[in-house]
């Protein structure tokens, strides 16, 4: 008979997104969550907006826009629809599952006070699920616990954004995927915990490629969360992929995805 799975104290570092609830959930479910800190990705777009025009120019960072009309117009309404076929009945915001549990809209994971909220807490472990970079001081203040990252795509190739979008259209089929990583001072350049690669359909598109990614990721970070506890620190190398950074997805990138994906049964015949 198995042992019964022991609850590890935790704090989530996250942002509101229907995977990111669903991923909350089942951690509460497997382990006593301590905290709940979400971070405001969406007021920093203004500054993200200006950083990318000095850095990649005003042509791409217009492809850029293109891609956001679509995703904003097509893609997550159809996302929408097969969320709860892919992730389950959990991708809600309904915080009275977490009962007493301090919830913070803290706008920055940055600031003193989530910094001290995580102190406090007193974590064997930090999970953290789509929010902005960490900074140093932040890393450094609430060492010595373990912080892992849910990252969309395969490290070290796909580090940044939008990993299993750029390994569709990079045609890296093996790649198409999710990692969970310590998070250290670089961009998801963390020692590798984990990784899985996706079960593709024709009918996917970028927003449910990132719902599959939460379907494999999930069940990783439950039985990470445990390991790690446990004294665990088991390591992945990965010496055959190169390290490459991505940024947002392009309207130009998003037309080859498309193509790709019709000729799926075709093209992805080295998928696991």
């Amino acid at each position: 008979m198995a042992e019964p799975v022991r609850p590890v104290d935790i704090v989530v570092l996250t942002s509101h997104k229907p995977h990111h609830y669903a991923l909350l959930h089942a951690l509460a479910e497997r382990h006593h969550v301590k905290a709940v800190v979400f971070d405001d990705v969406v007021s920093r777009r203004p500054r993200m907006f200006r950083r990318r025009l000095k850095k990649l120019g005003p042509v791409a960072v217009m492809d850029q826009l293109l891609f956001k009309v679509v995703d904003t117009m097509f893609l997550q309404p159809a996302a929408q629809e097969r969320r709860n076929e892919i992730l389950g009945p959990h991708t809600d915001w309904d915080p009275t599952f977490l009962g007493e549990i301090p919830i913070v809209d803290a706008g920055s994971v940055n600031r003193v006070r989530t910094i001290d909220i995580v102190r406090n807490a007193r974590p064997r472990v930090i999970v953290v699920s789509g929010t902005g970079i960490l900074a140093d001081r932040f890393i450094d203040a609430v060492r010595p616990a373990p912080i892992i990252n849910v990252h969309c795509g395969i490290t070290p190739r796909y580090r940044g954004t939008h990993g299993g979008f750029w390994a569709v259209v990079q045609e890296d089929w093996d790649n198409v995927g999710v990692t969970v990583h310590y998070l250290d001072k670089g961009i998801d350049t963390g020692r590798i915990l984990a990784q899985a690669s996706l079960d593709l359909e024709p009918k996917d598109n970028p927003r449910t490629l990132v719902l599959k990614q939460y379907q494999k990721a999930i069940p990783l970070t439950l039985d990470l969360v445990s390991r790690l506890a446990a004294g665990d620190e088991q390591t992945v190398d990965r010496p055959d992929l190169d390290s490459r950074i991505y940024s947002s997805p392009r309207f130009s990138a998003y037309l080859k995805f498309r193509r790709l994906m019709r000729q799926l049964p075709d093209a992805s015949r080295g998928l696991r």
